[in-house]
């Protein structure tokens, strides 16, 4: 969720650094990558061990 996973590779970020819940954030667009305010923010428990599982869950 950002701000802590700006950029690609979010979902083998997560699971590497072991985090137990995994979201989305809604956010307005600047010229910077995942930058924006922060709009909206919802999350819930990581249940694989999988990056394609979990990437198809978000």
């Amino acid at each position: 969720m950002l701000p802590k996973y700006k950029g690609l590779m979010t979902h083998k970020r997560m699971l590497i650094n072991n985090e137990i819940k995994y979201g989305y954030s809604i956010h307005k667009v600047t010229k910077y990558l995942d930058d924006g305010e922060i709009l909206s923010q919802n999350q819930k428990n990581i249940s694989t061990s999988s990056e394609n599982e979990l990437s198809f869950k978000s």
